[in-house]
Formats: structure tokens, sequence, C-alpha cells
């Protein structure tokens, strides 16, 4: 089934930390495995200061977790057993649970995304994308589906698509740091859209501090404030 290298396996390990069915969340790590160089986001001044304490109570609430749906026992459990198979390396025995569950529990998202992410680090990745899609299907609030179809998209060149879906989880959540980080870094690295870039960065920055992000952000910050002392 699953072709898989010891590297890549424990790459999808880190993907693989998900608290619920609905909800598999492996972006944060994807993410940061994601830009092949630095860049995230400082103000004109060169510092972005992160959200204040008294500020986080004004930030929007992640309408997946408010909407969170119930999910029956017995799915649980196969889910559960699916994850432990994926933990000893019995990917070929995962795959197959994966999509047991997306064939009795087509409601639910997180076998579909999981699915996905064990193509995405195999030699059938060109099947990933459509299993992040059902996912969304599935359950159109979950953020991470659209964030793995766009890191998918982008792989794939389709910048402009891999683009549409990060902005799509932005209009279901604008604080969501990882879409952010994600539309940043296409926009620098893929898109040289670095301005557009150093928003979302900031952005990014200020919801989730991240030395590594920092130093991106920085480093993008010159590079743009050279730019325009140059066009001056």
């Amino acid at each position: 089934m699953i072709s898989i290298s010891r590297s890549a396996s424990a790459r999808v390990l880190l993907a693989f930390i998900v608290v619920v069915l609905n909800a598999c969340s492996v972006i944060e790590k994807q993410e940061q495995t994601e830009a092949a160089k630095p860049v995230e986001e400082t103000s004109e001044s060169g510092s972005a200061a992160p959200v204040k304490a008294e500020e986080q109570e004004a930030l929007s609430v992640n309408p997946y977790t408010v909407k969170r749906s119930a999910v029956p026992a017995a799915a649980q459990q196969r889910f559960t057993r699916a994850m432990e198979q994926f933990r000893q390396g019995e990917l070929s025995g995962a795959e197959r649970a994966f999509e047991s569950l997306t064939r009795d529990y087509p409601s639910l998202s997180g076998p579909w995304l999981n699915l996905g992410l064990l193509y995405q680090h195999s030699e059938r990745s060109a099947l990933a994308p459509a299993q992040f899609e059902a996912a969304i299907r599935a359950n159109s609030l979950n953020l991470n589906a659209y964030n793995q179809l766009g890191i998918s998209l982008r792989e794939q060149g389709k910048f402009e698509d891999a683009e549409r879906q990060y902005l799509a989880a932005l209009a279901i959540w604008p604080d969501h740091p990882s879409s952010h980080r994600n539309l940043a870094i296409l926009y620098d690295l893929y898109m040289g859209r670095e301005a557009e870039a150093l928003v979302h960065y900031r952005r990014a920055w200020q919801l989730a501090p991240d030395p590594t992000l920092r130093i991106w952000m920085m480093d993008l910050q010159r590079r743009v404030s050279t730019d325009r002392k140059s066009e001056g």
C-alpha cells in the first residue's frame, strides 16, 4: 500500500498528533518545515510586539473548537487503533484503517485528513489533495484541512490555488496563526509578494511568537527596506 522512508515516517508522525477525529492537527509542524528560508514579520521599525495578555481576550474564537461535533465511541476507538498502527510503523494497516473509517463515517473529517497526510508523505502524494478536499466537505471549519490542501497545491506549483485555501481558512477564522504563516511563506518564497508576506508574518508572530519566525521576519524586513531604498 503506502511506501515511506524512515525519515519521512518521522515527519509524518509529528503530523499525526491528533486530539479528536474531527480536528487531526499537524499544521504547526508542517508549516515549520514548509519554508526553506527565513521569512517572518516585523513592523517598519524592525520589530513587532506579540499580542498582549489584555488583548488576547479581544481575539476571535476558533469556530471549529466552538462547533465541534460529537464522535461516536466506536469511531473513536477505531481511530485510536489506526493511530497506534501508524506509531508502530504499520503504515499499510493504518491506511486501510483510515480508508475504512472514511467509508463508515464519511462525515468525520479526521480520517480524511490523516489519510491525506499519509499520501502526502508517500510516493502517492498526488492522491492527497482529494482527501483534504473530502475533509473540508465533511467539516467546512477544519482549518487544518485547508492548510494541508494549500501546502499540497503549493508543492504542485499551483500557487494561486494554494493562496485561495489559506484565504478561505482566514475567512473562517482571521486569527489563525498557521494560515497567516503559510500564506506569508507562499507570498515570500513563491509569489514574490514580499510586502504582503510581511503583513501576514507579522500577524502570525503576534498570535504565536516563534524565535525562528522572528528571524525570518527580520530578514524579510531588511530585504523589503533595501528594495524600497533602491527604488527611491
